[in-house]
């Protein structure tokens, strides 16, 4: 893994030297920056981690459907977006790109 920016390096250290965090949010916020600074391969693997964490879970798979989407791997998003939505059945924002993945099927 690259080198992340030293501010945002610091804090996550100690977090993430476990094989297996108890917390998914540490990873889950690495996705975040990794995916800001453009190096969404590196976001994928962080959010999966994220999603070991059930409490973590809608909102990994989520990230990882919206990846997933923008690099036009559609049948992986849309398997992504669906576990987002058995976590979270009643989000707006799954529910959302669900319709964007699926709407090419639609048109004639």
């Amino acid at each position: 893994m690259q080198k992340l920016n030293p501010i945002s390096e610091q804090p996550l250290k100690p977090l993430l030297n476990e094989t297996q965090s108890y917390d998914g949010e540490p990873y889950f916020n690495l996705g975040l920056s990794l995916k800001l600074q453009g190096r969404s391969d590196e976001a994928f693997d962080a959010f999966y981690k994220a999603a070991w964490n059930d409490a973590m879970q809608h909102s990994a798979y989520l990230e990882l459907a919206r990846i997933a989407t923008a690099q036009e791997k559609f049948d992986q998003a849309l398997s992504l977006v669906e576990k987002s939505l058995i976590r979270n059945y009643h989000s707006s924002p799954a529910r959302h790109l669900k319709n964007i993945i699926i709407a090419p099927q639609w048109q004639i």
